[in-house]
Order: structure tokens, then sequence, then C-alpha cells
């Protein structure tokens, strides 16, 4: 049986029975794998835009699901499949202005979607953004550990009326409000871990001064405050 991460067991977790999922940039195949064993009627696509990973994923299914359907495609993003095709994306491991561009390079193709699993390493805020510009409602959110990390998972759709959550400050973009409403358990170390950036960076600048120095050192008083007031939601 197929051991996952917390990270990719998680994103697993996130997907329907019946639904149907494309793995966009599938690496090894994990996730697609995982989700044949656990529910061998769901029909997932793998895409990647290098070959490799498409090899690595294939010798994976012959190793942990030799009778699971291969649908493995070379492509950028969502260009591999067609409108309606499946019912999920899962986006994960990329950066979040990468997941932005994968989504909108192929609108069509996104709408057609019902619900984007998306896990970005960078850039959630602006990841964000991005979805509410485009009317895809964040649903879920989720943290995950992984090794030294924190992982931060979002469920989107495409269903407009479903609108789980409202960003009232600048910062909610950043730090969701679903993990404050749902009292996620790794929220207190996820903002310990910010802060402890903040502060840090305050220490630097107090120590090597330059010009302009004291708008950053403002700018991190005032975003160090935010995050204490957070801390105290908790």
């Amino acid at each position: 049986m197929l051991q996952l991460s917390d990270r990719l067991q998680r994103i697993v977790t996130c997907i329907s029975d019946g639904e149907s999922v494309v793995d966009v940039g599938t690496d090894h195949g994990m996730v697609p794998i995982a989700l044949y064993q656990n529910n061998n009627m769901i029909r997932t696509i793998l895409t990647d835009v290098n070959q490799g990973p498409l090899q690595k994923a294939r010798e994976n299914i012959l190793r942990y699901a030799p009778s699971m359907a291969m649908d493995l495609r070379q492509g950028n993003g969502l260009a591999p499949i067609k409108p309606g095709e499946v019912d999920v994306a899962v986006i994960a491991g990329m950066g979040g202005r990468l997941i932005e561009t994968i989504l909108s390079d192929q609108p069509v193709i996104a709408n057609s979607l019902k619900k984007f699993i998306l896990q970005p390493r960078n850039g959630q805020d602006k990841l964000r953004m991005f979805l509410e510009r485009q009317g895809y409602p964040v649903k879920d959110e989720f943290l995950v550990r992984e090794g030294n990390f924190l992982c931060e998972i979002i469920v989107a759709v495409t269903n407009a009326a479903t609108r789980r959550v409202t960003y009232k400050d600048p910062i909610d973009y950043e730090i969701s409000p679903l993990l404050f409403q749902k009292n996620d358990p790794l929220l207190p170390e996820f903002l310990e871990k910010k802060l402890a950036i903040e502060t840090e960076i305050l220490g630097e600048i107090v120590s090597h001064g330059n010009p302009g120095s004291e708008i950053r050192f403002e700018s991190a008083k005032k975003r160090i405050k935010e995050l204490e007031r957070l801390q105290k939601l908790i």
C-alpha cells in the first residue's frame, strides 16, 4: 500500500467519492495512485509539462496499482484536458503565481471544473486575491505539516454562490479567516512562525540601519502588531 505524506494525504481527503480528477504537474503520480487504491471507480488524468515525471508516474502505477488505467498526458497546465472532462483539478507544490497562470491561461477549461484543490508553496495571498477576482470562492482551507514547514491547502469551487469567507483586511488574504473559523490546530504555530520572521527582520533593521530603513522599520512594527492581534483571536 502506498504511504503518503500528510500533505498529500490531506489533498486526497479533499476529493469526494465519484469525483473525476486531473492531477496537474503530477510529478510521481502519488495522489492519483492513492485515489485509485481508496476507490478504484474514480477516474484520474495525470498531466505534466515534462516527460520525465510522467515516466516516473507510470513506473509507480505499475508498482503500486498495476490494474489502474493509465491516462498520462504531456502538456502545460490544464491544456491537456477538454472542458467538462473532469470535476476536480489538483494543482499542488507550485508557486502561487504559477497556479494563477495555470488557471487563467485556460479559462474555459477552468470554468468547466467544479473544484480546485490548490497547495501553493508561496504567494498564497496573491492567489486568494486572484480566486476572489475570478469568482472562485474558497470553500475550505487546511494547514498541514511537512517536515519543518507548514503547508496551506486551499479548496476553491467555481460555483460563485458557495461563499464561505470574507476578506476584511489585507492580512486576511495571507492568513485565511477560515483557519480561525475552524480553529485549525496548527494555526497557533503558523502565526508564531510568521511573528518570529518579522521579529528577526525588525532586529536586523535595528542592527544594520541604512537609508530607507525607517520605512521598513515602521512596516515591520505594523506587521508584528497585526500578527499579535490575530494571536489573540485564537
